[in-house]
């Protein structure tokens, strides 16, 4: 492999981080009350931002020569995408007090 191609490999490591946490954010927007909207995004935004750091130390590492150290980018996705999995599941089935309570049914008062 290239410098061109690692350098494209690093960027598309990068913005996979980017996009899956931005996607978050977007859908955290939309399903979260208004005056809880912004937490989310922070929180979200602080953890993308820790994790490309880990990613861009992992590169410097590996350019370094210092295998040993590296981090496995593997077991970094699979935290990335866990994670994302479950605030998407959290966000799409919370129960919004504007919503009927389901597991009381919907017909009760």
């Amino acid at each position: 492999m290239d410098a061109a191609d690692a350098e494209l490999l690093e960027a598309l490591v990068i913005m996979f981080t980017v996009i899956t946490f931005g996607l978050l954010v977007i859908m955290a927007v939309f399903r979260i009350p208004r005056h809880f909207s912004a937490l989310p995004s922070v929180l979200a935004a602080f953890v993308a931002w820790g994790l490309i750091r880990v990613k861009m130390l992992n590169f410097s590492l590996q350019r370094a020569g210092r295998f040993d150290q590296m981090f496995s980018l593997m077991q970094i996705h699979l935290l990335e995408i866990a994670s994302f999995l479950m605030l998407l599941l959290i966000l799409l089935f919370s129960i919004r007090p504007d919503r009927p309570n389901y597991v009381q049914g919907a017909c009760d008062p």
